[in-house]
């Protein structure tokens, strides 16, 4: 149950990323601005490079214990969407930030899905990357029309009506820094 959650969490990071990153920089106008497009595609490779990187890590240096990676990562990815957030839009380090956000908060997939047989043993294996997979997704299902409905009412923009779409960055990094603490208790 608590890697369900955890990896429930961790897909709400994922996919309020993926949804949200490309709405806040490239908004409407993303035709009439095409060097912003190039911001859009740190997500993504951060996020193929840290999956990549996180089950290796795990089996080389975790002695395959992937709590432990999957607590860093999700608390690296929450320091990295508050980062996000606090810098100024257009600012240089942005690509950079972006790409290890998406690193940090997609890496944990790979050792999230190495720890349902590690869990459950290779006979239940199915039933708990099944069940796993149920929490990614409703929870992630769930995430998204809560950071709309947080954008369209912009409670901490100055001014009022306006779509604030920068709040992605810190409602990501709560959900990954939830993602975290609930991973830390994962034992098997």
């Amino acid at each position: 149950m608590l890697a369900g959650l955890a990896i429930g969490f961790q897909n709400a990071v994922r996919y309020g990323l993926l949804i949200w990153v490309p709405v806040h920089f490239l908004g409407e106008n993303f035709k009439s601005a095409p060097a912003g497009k190039w911001i859009s595609i740190a997500l993504p490779v951060g996020m193929a490079l840290g999956a990549v990187t996180t089950g290796w890590i795990s089996d080389r240096f975790c002695k395959s214990r992937r709590s432990g990676i999957i607590t860093l990562f999700m608390s690296l990815a929450a320091i990295a969407a508050m980062c996000m957030f606090l810098l100024p839009q257009g600012h240089w380090l942005g690509q950079p930030v972006l790409f290890l956000c998406g690193f940090f908060a997609y890496g944990p997939q790979a050792a999230f899905w190495a720890l349902a047989p590690d869990l459950m043993g290779r006979a239940r294996s199915g039933t708990a990357v099944g069940v796993m997979n149920c929490f990614a997704y409703a929870m992630a299902g769930l995430a998204e029309p809560f950071i709309g409905w947080m954008v369209e009412r912009n409670p901490f923009g100055a001014n009022p009506g306006v779509e604030n779409t920068a709040l992605v960055f810190p409602l990501v990094a709560a959900s990954a820094a939830l993602s975290a603490i609930i991973a830390s208790g994962i034992r098997r």
